[in-house]
Parts: C-alpha cells; sequence; structure tokens
C-alpha cells in the first residue's frame, strides 16, 4: 500500500518517494507527448497540404519542413530540365519533317526554360524557410 509500510505503520518517506516518481513520470509523458506533437506537426508537407504549413508555419521546425518541401520540388524541376533537353536531342536528330519538328523542339526549349525559372524560385523558397528557421526560437 502507499500509505501504510509492509509493518502496517504510516511511512512518510516512502509516500514522499512515490508521489515524486510519479510526478516525475507524469511530467516525461508530458514531455513526450509535446515533443512527438510538435514534430508530427512539422514533419510531412505535401501538394495538397502546403498552403495550410504556410499559413500555420511559426516555429523552426514548421520552416524547415518548408524548405525541404521547396529544395524536393527544386530537385523535381530539375529532372524536368533534363528530361526535356533529351527530348529537344532526340526531336534535332529526327530530321524527317523539319517544320513540325522545330515546334517541338521550340515547345521543349519553352519547357527547359520555365522548369529551371521554377526551380530557381523553389530554391529561393527554401532559402528563405530556412533562413526564417534560424531566426525563430521555438518554446
Amino acid at each position: 500500500m502507499l500509505l501504510h509500510s509492509q509493518y502496517g505503520s504510516w511511512n512518510p518517506d516512502k509516500f514522499w518517494h512515490q508521489a515524486r516518481r510519479w510526478r516525475d513520470l507524469v511530467t516525461c509523458v508530458i514531455v513526450l507527448s509535446v515533443v512527438f506533437t510538435t514534430t508530427a506537426r512539422a514533419e510531412t508537407v505535401t501538394d495538397s497540404n502546403v498552403a495550410e504549413k504556410i499559413a500555420d508555419a511559426q516555429m523552426a521546425a514548421d520552416h524547415q519542413g518548408l524548405a525541404a518541401y521547396f529544395s524536393k520540388k527544386a530537385g523535381e524541376e530539375a529532372q524536368k530540365v533534363q528530361l526535356h533537353e533529351e527530348m529537344a536531342k532526340k526531336y534535332t536528330r529526327r530530321g524527317k519533317a523539319p517544320g513540325p519538328t522545330l515546334w517541338m523542339r521550340s515547345h521543349c526549349q519553352n519547357l527547359i526554360r520555365l522548369s529551371r525559372q521554377a526551380k530557381e524560385e523553389y530554391e529561393s523558397l527554401a532559402e528563405l524557410h530556412n533562413w526564417m528557421a534560424e531566426g525563430v526560437s521555438n518554446p
């Protein structure tokens, strides 16, 4: 029992020792729940929730999550640049009907330009969110 020792008498030392253990346990549970809630909140940014994450960003972890998302998007645009460059090369080699292949190559060049521009914009957003994360103090 909590209030009585094994001999049946009141033992205040044992009571306070157990009370401190319970207090420490409850404190640990509260701290862990706050840490996991904060981590889960800043964890994943997707195309479908990016606007919400931007609106809710307050802590460094929020901005770091957004920076990671925008870095990933910049990488995707870099892959598109490579894809369209390869396609433009293939249209150059076709040589059969010069008119349509010139137009197709022109479309590829436009897509390359737009993807490079999008990549730069995503990189800028990632850099700004990293900068914001450094300036935000977490509670």
